[in-house]
């Protein structure tokens, strides 16, 4: 859904939707943010190839690699979102599923 916002008018949507809460350019940045993570997870949960032509399975770092994931969300995102952003942007899963 955040992928369309490039191509639909903010205002066609609800009064009450994270869009109007929320500037376009820090949903793309919290959109990039969450991809890079998610492709960050899926290299590690695949493989982890070292220069020398080795491999280490660095799937067994996965649940570390999640842990990792909550001091971003409690560090360093507020640096780049206010609290107001970031609660609207937390809500927007709740808002869709109800």
């Amino acid at each position: 859904e955040r992928l369309m916002l490039a191509f639909i008018q903010p205002e066609k949507y609800p009064p009450n939707h994270y869009v109007r809460r929320v500037k376009l350019s820090k949903i793309a940045l919290y959109t990039l943010i969450q991809t890079v993570l998610l492709v960050f997870l899926w290299f590690v949960n695949e493989n982890f190839y070292i220069s020398n032509g080795g491999v280490f399975k660095a799937g067994l770092l996965f649940p570390f690699v999640i842990m990792l994931f909550i001091p971003i969300r409690v560090f360093v995102l507020p640096k780049w979102f206010t609290k107001r952003e970031l609660n609207a942007l937390e809500m927007e899963k709740e808002d869709n599923h109800s």
